[in-house]
């Protein structure tokens, strides 16, 4: 048994949480820092940073796990 996001499961997981009575995992924030300061790499930074900053807004519903 560990914590783990639901919408990072596999197949052959099952959510147990809601039957153990333990409470939702909390919302994490991540934070990108770098020195470097060539194009090629802010770039690749702005691109990873839209990508989670995307996938944050698309996924503020609830997101519940479906035993297997």
């Amino acid at each position: 048994m560990t914590a783990f996001p639901c919408r990072l499961a596999t197949p052959g997981m099952i959510e147990i949480g809601q039957a153990l009575g333990l409470p939702p995992n909390p919302s994490l924030s991540i934070m990108l820092h770098s020195s470097l300061t060539d194009a090629k790499t802010r770039e690749t930074l702005r691109a990873i940073t839209a990508a989670f900053s995307e996938h944050r807004k698309s996924s503020n519903a609830r997101i519940s796990c479906v035993s297997a």
